[in-house]
């Protein structure tokens, strides 16, 4: 039984000595620096409106998704938070202020934002600088001259890691503008990553690679001037080493690979090849598309010097270096002694491939083209790409000759 009864009320005094209502909760400050350090998903902060919550526990619980509160993680949110929910207030019956409230765990300097924002506009980087940070797990990115961090960026973006992953190493303002100029949101994001500004004249000059070298994905004036050959660039066929051609430019695209927004197998698949074709037909004369291609520019194509004139080999001898051009004409039974996956020549509309490299990067699957080896697969083809001109450009980088 209770020692009151039910109407009982507690003396005011005791001894004389008023009772007094126990001093307010004085609440910790956390600046900016305190809030990055609470980046991910296991381990969540970030401040909104002037206080700093730990909103770990709400991320799985969140009814507009996990993804929501994940962007918002290691940074300050009030611009996502606000735009989505609007500030509320004393007097507002506001549910998701509410619910934000449980997770308060202090206040936020908000004079710590505008200390770093000062310190990363007086660090001057050069364009050299941000290339040496092209990963997803050391990203740094270059918009509209500032240069920012996103290394913890990536695994939190609302549009995905690849979005940011395609940005690490570069100069990307195209990239953002084009998903998001006259965004407020997400300007106010990026902004909370600023390290920096790029100084004028500081682009990277490598030196230019010598032919066989892996050379570094940077566009430069000596790099644009140095050629190479079309069997050159065939001995970069693989996704560790690959060299592409488009409309008579070279491109290492070795790094761009695993950023591509379009998916790694794209790139892959104009590895060690003239891809012109395939290129213009998905992008014909997108600004964006080529801004992109040429960080990566190491040379242009050379024409090679045409082999002295020797007397016509004997018939189903095969030729010693195939993809010398579409001059060169072989009969059926010649394309049929290529007839396997280690040497795999095809007919198409009477255009002679050597298809052998393009095998293990074709985007269908591989037995799609082990089955044209060694036939005339015209029929085959067209049934499966007769109005696809990006098929057929991809197609044309690996002709050999025409049928005779």
């Amino acid at each position: 039984m209770s020692r009151f009864s039910i109407g009982a009320v507690l003396p005011l005094a005791v001894a004389g000595a008023v009772l007094t209502a126990p001093a307010a909760f004085a609440e910790t400050t956390y600046t900016l620096a305190d809030v990055q350090k609470h980046a991910t998903v296991s381990d969540c902060w970030s401040a909104v409106n002037g206080g700093v919550y730990n909103l770990t526990a709400w991320i799985s619980r969140h009814e507009g998704g996990a993804g929501v509160i994940t962007a918002m993680c290691g940074i300050d949110g009030s611009a996502s938070f606000n735009g989505a929910h609007g500030r509320g207030g004393d007097d507002d019956d506001n549910e998701p202020v509410q619910a934000l409230a449980r997770y308060r765990i202090g206040a936020y300097d908000a004079s710590s934002a505008a200390a770093a924002a000062a310190a990363a506009a007086s660090t001057t980087l050069t364009l050299a600088d941000v290339a040496r940070h092209a990963s997803a797990a050391d990203c740094w990115t270059v918009v509209s001259g500032s240069v920012y961090n996103l290394s913890t960026w990536g695994a939190r973006h609302p549009g995905g890691a690849g979005v940011i992953t395609a940005m690490c190493g570069i100069d990307a303002t195209t990239s953002y503008l084009g998903r998001h100029s006259g965004s407020s949101g997400a300007a106010s994001a990026l902004s909370q990553f600023k390290i920096g500004t790029v100084g004028a004249g500081t682009a990277a000059a490598p030196s230019t690679p010598a032919p066989g070298a892996t050379p570094t994905a940077t566009t430069t004036t000596a790099s644009a001037a140095k050629s190479y050959t079309i069997r050159q660039v065939r001995k970069h066929g693989a996704a560790r080493n690959c060299w592409s051609v488009v409309n008579k430019r070279v491109y290492n695209l070795t790094p761009w690979i695993a950023r591509h927004p379009g998916g790694s197998s794209t790139i892959k698949a104009m590895c060690g090849r003239n891809a012109s074709s395939a290129f213009n037909a998905q992008h014909g004369g997108s600004t964006k598309a080529v801004r992109a291609m040429q960080r990566y520019q190491i040379g242009t194509l050379r024409t090679a010097r045409p082999a002295p004139a020797v007397a016509a080999p004997p018939a189903l001898v095969t030729p010693a270096a195939p993809g010398a051009g579409t001059s060169t004409r072989y009969t059926l039974a010649q394309v049929a002694t290529h007839n396997s996956a280690a040497n795999c020549w095809s007919v198409v509309s009477a255009t002679v491939y050597d298809l052998t490299a393009w095998i293990p990067r074709h985007p269908g699957g591989q037995g799609t083209i082990k089955a044209m080896c060694g036939i005339d697969a015209t029929a085959d083809f067209l049934r499966q790409h007769q109005s696809s001109s990006s098929a057929k450009g991809a197609l044309s980088g690996y002709a050999v000759g025409t049928l005779a």
